[in-house]
């Protein structure tokens, strides 16, 4: 017997050895390559041989790629020359790792013995195809189609995020743990932002934490007023990516017994909105405020306050106040000085795209070719719109898609608004409370947009945005499937009752 096992015992001694040496080798010709890149080779060679050592291996890959998602990992596979700067196609580990999870969730669906394990989620997903749709009827005008293409790619990568993520949660465990990872990457993107506002230093060799400087004046004096952007490219997108998950994360913090998040929501109030503060955005103070405002509103008129939500909520206003105080001048400074006409650009760049429109008002100049169409619309009175985009997120969509796809972002904003609202009519406390939350969020959503540039060729954000969405259907998915329950036991015990 032991000559018989000899030959399996000397197999494997060969075979670890040569792992060994090729994982050596693999990793020395790794670090030939540029610092980043190297380093992010070497964190992807650990990743493999790391997963089979992981209990939950989905789950983990699940909250992976949600936690890099903001970093901006990627490598540039197509860059097209253009006036946009968003005419590239690039693949990075979240491309990877939602492969992946697409991969697993279609062989686990496909060995179930029950039915739902494949949802199509029609509120969501029909609009969201039609706006894909619009997307591509927008090439009809265009001059750059290969701008249009590539903003195709993401609006389908976005989409397909969605449709995973919604039949990744399957239980109120895997919701929590997709909010919390959410809410954790508005901490660390919270972090870079504070390391180099008060440090100046960034994570530029591992190529994100890049700064943003912008001259602006406050009380005459024009300064440069450092506006990290974290790693979403500019400080407008990083308050977006923020506004997404800030509403929710303060509901949550309401209710720190019920969720057992362990302080992560309150966290993340605390640094979203000092850094809220210090973006000196004040569409995104707007819009935070009016959010902010709805929610005890509609956590009164649901019945979810109790005397504990009460002294939670008189601790957000103090933690608040207490913030508003401290940069008191930063907020100050932006309300009362001159803005240089930041505030009229909206408006001329509105009149603008209202003209574009007029011309092109069924299916839009293209996708990503608005800029190209500039030159015989912007207005001599303000120089700023010969070369800027509409800061107004429904009239930019307009002017690029037409009527066509206004019409289909809309649908999909009042679905996700109406599905955010039929979560408040579930049974269970947690969930309304979450949306609560949600219905916030889209509140800051909404208002943000009429002040900001519509950047969906910025895929973090649209992907993201999708992210809030299949969040939504995953709570109403769970409430579906807890009410059937509900409704089989009692079904049940009327059965049992009669015989």
């Amino acid at each position: 017997m032991e000559l018989a096992n000899r030959p399996k015992e000397f197999k494997w001694w060969i075979l670890i050895p040569l792992v060994g040496i090729s994982v050596v080798l693999l990793s020395i010709w790794i670090w030939t390559f540029p610092f980043k890149w190297a380093l992010y080779g070497t964190l992807a060679v650990i990743f493999v041989f790391a997963l089979p050592l992981i209990p939950n291996l989905k789950k983990f890959i699940l909250g992976l790629t949600i936690f890099i998602l903001p970093l901006e990992i990627e490598y540039n596979l197509i860059t097209l020359p253009g006036k946009y700067g968003v005419n590239k196609i690039a693949l990075g580990p979240v491309d990877v790792l939602l492969f992946l999870l697409l991969v697993m969730w279609i062989y686990d669906a496909s060995r179930a013995k029950t039915t739902g394990h494949i949802r199509f989620f029609p509120a969501i997903s029909v609009p969201s195809i039609f706006l894909i749709l619009a997307a591509g009827l927008s090439m009809i005008n265009a001059i750059d189609r290969g701008a249009v293409a590539v903003l195709i790619f993401t609006f389908i990568k976005a989409f397909v995020f969605f449709w995973v993520l919604a039949n990744t949660i399957n239980s109120e465990e895997d919701l929590n743990f997709v909010v919390k990872i959410f809410l954790l990457t508005i901490v660390v993107q919270c972090l870079l932002f504070l390391l180099y506002f008060y440090t100046g230093e960034t994570l530029a060799f591992l190529g994100i934490g890049e700064e943003g400087k912008t001259r602006l004046s406050f009380r005459g004096r024009i300064v440069e007023v450092i506006r990290p952007a974290g790693t979403l490219g500019h400080v407008a997108s990083f308050i977006k990516y923020l506004l997404l998950f800030l509403p929710m994360a303060v509901t949550l913090s309401l209710y720190p017994k019920l969720f057992r998040y362990k302080g992560l929501p309150l966290i993340t109030t605390f640094f979203g909105i000092m850094v809220l503060i210090l973006s000196v955005l004040r569409g995104g103070w707007l819009a935070f405020v009016f959010a902010a405002l709805f929610i005890p509103f509609l956590l009164f008129h649901y019945r979810l306050l109790s005397l504990k939500t009460i002294i939670n909520i008189f601790i957000f206003v103090i933690i608040l106040c207490c913030l508003v105080f401290y940069y008191n001048d930063i907020i100050l400074d932006r309300l009362t000085t001159p803005d240089k006409g930041s505030a009229h650009s909206r408006i001329t760049t509105v009149k603008v795209a209202i003209k574009v429109i007029q011309d092109y008002p069924i299916f839009g100049v293209g996708l990503g070719n608005y800029l190209l169409f500039i030159d015989d619309y912007w207005i001599s009175e303000d120089p700023f719109t010969s070369y800027a985009l509409v800061h107004n997120y429904y009239f930019g969509l307009t002017s690029e898609m037409g009527l066509v796809g206004l019409s289909a972002f809309l649908w999909l904003l009042m679905a996700m608004f109406f599905r955010s609202c039929r979560i408040l009519r579930s049974r269970l406390r947690s969930f309304r409370i979450l949306g609560v939350g949600l219905i916030a969020t889209m509140i800051a959503f909404l208002i943000l947009s009429n002040t900001n540039i519509a950047d969906y060729g910025n895929p973090i954000l649209f992907m993201a945005f999708f992210g809030v969405a299949a969040i939504i259907e995953s709570v109403n998915k769970l409430n579906e499937v807890y009410g059937e329950k509900v409704f089989q036991i009692l079904e049940n015990k009327r059965w049992t009752d009669e015989f």
